[in-house]
């Protein structure tokens, strides 16, 4: 599906799940979306799983939105106490167009506490409380993170996900590459089927001295050394280091888990 499809999808008011592969455009998509709805004087609630997440479109956490605090239990006497918060009256009231981006990172039951938290505050039985929801994610990337092995890991694995009738967007036209063959090895990558064709060209890329003028990037699997290289690089910095100190407000719980998930000390 092209853009211009799903952008049309999208102004009908369904509920969408759009996805695709890195560089499909899904972020791009979003905020076209949202500038046509602030065009009409909508305001969409924009929410992810984490706080570096949700800064790429100007959105929040799911658990601050929400008001979940770190809780992972979502039962009925939970949510009834949540009613009784007059600003969390006003915020639901309000709410009209809801998109989730990066929704497969979000465990069921998270999944499943949003749409009974908004059902309850629209005092309606219809999914999400009949608020338009678009979600945007690739399920071939980050999975919910999780202590415990479960038998269902992912939002699609949620009544709640059935219940929205989604209308899919499959975005498949490449805008971040316009290289046929690395596209091709990066789908084969991600799909977890890695081609004859695949192997002879990374083979070939083995110990292959780069015609490069700067130093490229380098991925590793584990954050150790990820530290480590990072660390290793500010150490070679000229300047001398210069510390910014924030000042904060608001829930203690809820700004340290904001600094959790942020790049800062």
């Amino acid at each position: 599906m092209d853009q211009a499809i799903a952008l049309t999808l999208l102004k009908s008011g369904h509920n969408v799940f759009m996805t695709g592969s890195a560089g499909t455009g899904k972020t791009y998509l979003l905020n076209t979306y949202v500038q046509y709805l602030k065009e009409r004087k909508i305001y969409p609630t924009i929410v992810a799983p984490t706080g570096i997440a949700a800064s790429h479109l100007g959105g929040q956490t799911i658990h601050s939105f929400f008001s979940l605090g770190i809780r992972d239990d979502f039962d009925d006497f939970f949510i009834d106490s949540l009613t009784h918060k007059k600003y969390l009256v006003k915020r639901f009231t309000a709410l009209k167009v809801l998109i989730v981006d990066e929704v497969s990172m979000i465990s069921p039951e998270i999944f499943t506490a949003m749409d009974k938290i908004l059902q309850a505050f629209k005092e309606s039985s219809l999914p999400f409380g009949g608020v338009q929801v678009i979600l945007s994610g690739d399920f071939f990337q980050l999975p919910p993170v999780s202590r415990e092995v479960k038998e269902k890991r992912f939002a699609w694995q949620s009544p709640s996900w059935k219940a929205l009738d989604l209308k899919t967007c499959y975005l498949q036209k490449k805008f971040r590459q316009d290289d046929d063959k690395l596209i091709s090895v990066l789908d084969d990558i991600r799909s977890g089927n890695i081609t004859a064709t695949t192997h002879d060209v990374l083979n070939e890329r083995m110990h292959t001295p780069l015609n490069v003028s700067f130093t490229p990037t380098k991925l590793y699997t584990h954050n150790m050394d990820v530290d480590r290289i990072n660390q290793n690089e500010l150490n070679e910095l000229p300047t001398a280091p210069k510390t910014f100190t924030a000042t904060t407000v608001g829930s203690a719980k809820n700004i340290e888990r904001v600094f959790k998930t942020a790049l800062v000390l």
